[in-house]
């Protein structure tokens, strides 16, 4: 029954991911190719948002699927307390600031 709820919570935890990071990487490759040339290029040095394509796509489905593997054993905390969506977002945050 474990195994199940583990493999249900990777793959919506994974799809919610790739689609949020779909939307922002739309909205900034968007918004950086309406840019003139002299700021784009400091924005291609770091290129944090790829346009979609294949390799990102399946790049962040499996950076999903990690976070969804350590979020996992804290699905109590997170899911069935008051404050556990502030819990999810503290340490969502925490793993970026920590991974960047």
């Amino acid at each position: 029954m474990k195994t199940q709820n583990l493999l249900k919570f990777v793959a919506r935890f994974a799809i919610v991911h790739l689609l949020v990071h779909s939307l922002f990487a739309f909205v900034f490759v968007f918004m950086q190719n309406s840019l003139p040339e002299a700021n784009v290029v400091a924005l291609d040095l770091y290129d944090p948002y790829r346009p979609v394509g294949l390799i990102s796509v399946l790049g962040q489905l499996l950076r999903g699927i990690a976070f969804a593997l350590v979020v996992f054993p804290f699905y109590s905390i997170v899911f069935e307390r008051k404050m556990g969506k502030i819990v999810l977002f503290g340490s969502m945050f925490g793993i970026a600031l920590i991974g960047s």
